[in-house]
């Protein structure tokens, strides 16, 4: 949990930048060029992607250097380097400090989106994996929500205070921090890659709170073992370019890429990123509209306990399926209700359904899911890569539908959501032909049934194993 808890701190940063009004702080630092204002604005929020990108592709080499939660330690020094760049751009009237500070955040949540959801899926039980790899995204949830509600006009959402609440995105690092002594470092992490057995027994006792872990410590040593007898001893560890030549992680590396990069353009961003002005466009005053987009972030956190409560029952491949199916109905409803919007009286309030509607499918699966899966599909020596590759995509698709849907709405209106719902239904059928389900099953097993995906050759009782599931 305290692991995820940094998930909220980089999604406070991510989603406060869009519901301030940069256009006072504007107004009152340059007169002179606020005709610049809206490129100003546009690069402050990309700068938030091209850090993320830059963080996610990081992810290989810290989490192999540092560790998992050394990695996390180091990490959050970009939030406080992030937020002092803030608190000068305030100051100093900077927009190149603004643009550092988006930089800086932006490495630490994409950094942060390969660390978290591997740390918690890592130090976890097989039949606990689901839930806690749905924290990262519940966490994400709560800083959506909390950006939300600061910045009200009423709060903290106005230009004399804009510096300091940006830079509140820092808070959860240093409550990281404080915490930090009484956690310990994945235990597979310690053992597999750094071959110490007694330092990894030790942890393993702390995080179950018994003192007999023989039996999870010897599939442990067996995994240690088996990845040794591949690799050679000068080997370091697994490339980015050895990953995509492995012909064993084929069908993991491609399920993993298909859901995060539809995780993005099935256009949830899109939601968040223009609540208000979809909602201002289906006929609602602005103080209503920004009150909706908060109840919309309520619903985004009521959901995403129901995911935690429920993962284990449905399996992930079930709820990412389920939730694609939903997100499909209601997007098409909300193209339905944007483009006969004046038809009836109701059809403003029928589009707030459909967006409700849309935010539970996402929630239930399409959200948490693909976070899960960069760590549960992949072995030991595969996850820091893969968790950079699965990440710079999401980033890239996230950038992609932040820079181009603003674009497209203008061009074709309404018909740019019928995009959205080709995405989902495309996740949906593709997922539920080609992803495994993993729920309670060790790793051992998971890899067992890829490699039958992939052609490879198996150890007969993993394959044993395996087919009993």
């Amino acid at each position: 949990m305290k692991a995820a808890l940094l998930r909220s701190s980089r999604t406070l940063n991510r989603k406060a930048v869009l519901f301030l009004d940069f256009s006072q702080f504007e107004k009152e630092t340059n007169d002179n060029h606020s005709k610049n204002q809206d490129n100003q604005f546009s690069t402050a929020v990309s700068m938030f992607t091209v850090g993320g990108m830059i963080g996610s592709f990081s992810t290989t080499f810290m989490v192999t250097k540092f560790g998992r939660k050394g990695a996390q330690f180091v990490n959050c020094f970009a939030s406080f380097i992030g937020a002092a760049f803030y608190v000068a751009s305030f100051y100093l009237s900077s927009h190149y400090c603004l643009l550092l500070a988006r930089l800086a955040v932006g490495f630490f949540a994409g950094l942060s989106t390969g660390i978290c959801p591997m740390y918690v899926i890592e130090i976890s039980t097989a039949d606990f994996r689901g839930k806690a790899g749905v924290l990262p995204q519940l966490f994400i949830t709560i800083g959506i929500l909390t950006a939300q509600i600061l910045s009200f006009p009423s709060i903290l959402g106005k230009a004399s205070l804009w510096g300091w609440f940006m830079a509140l995105g820092s808070i959860p690092c240093i409550i990281w921090i404080l915490y930090s002594p009484k956690m310990v470092e994945s235990p597979r992490y310690t053992l597999i890659e750094k071959n110490n057995s007694e330092q990894a027994q030790e942890d393993l006792r702390k995080l179950r709170g018994v003192e007999d872990v023989s039996a999870e410590l010897a599939e442990l040593e067996d995994e240690a073992a088996k990845l040794k007898a591949e690799q050679s001893e000068d080997d370091d560890g697994m490339t980015v370019m050895e990953l995509f030549k492995d012909p064993s992680l084929r069908w993991q590396l491609l399920i993993v890429c298909v859901a995060q990069m539809g995780q993005q353009l099935s256009g949830i961003n899109a939601i968040f990123f223009y609540t208000n002005d979809i909602f201002k466009a289906a006929g609602f005053s602005t103080e209503t509209s920004t009150m909706i987009s908060a109840l919309v972030g309520l619903e985004n956190v009521a959901m995403t306990f129901v995911s935690l409560a429920v993962i284990e029952k449905f399996g992930r491949t079930g709820l990412h399926v389920g939730g694609n199916i939903l997100m499909v109905i209601f997007c098409a409803g909300m193209f339905l209700c944007l483009k006969y919007l004046t038809a009836a009286s109701f059809v403003p309030y029928l589009s707030i359904v459909c967006i409700l509607g849309y935010i539970v499918g996402f929630a239930v699966g399409p959200g948490p899911v693909p976070w899960i899966w960069n760590s549960e599909y992949f072995p030991q020596r595969a996850r820091g890569p893969a968790g950079s590759v699965s990440c710079a995509l999401n980033w890239t698709a996230a950038f992609l539908v932040g820079k181009f849907f603003p674009i497209a709405q203008s061009a074709i209106g309404e018909w740019v959501f019928i995009f959205f719902c080709a995405v989902s239904a495309f996740l949906a059928v593709f997922l539920w032909k080609f992803a495994p389900e993993t729920k309670g099953k060790s790793f051992a097993e998971i890899n067992a049934e890829f490699a039958k995906m992939n052609g490879m050759e198996v150890q007969e009782t993993e394959m044993l194993k395996s087919d009993e599931k």
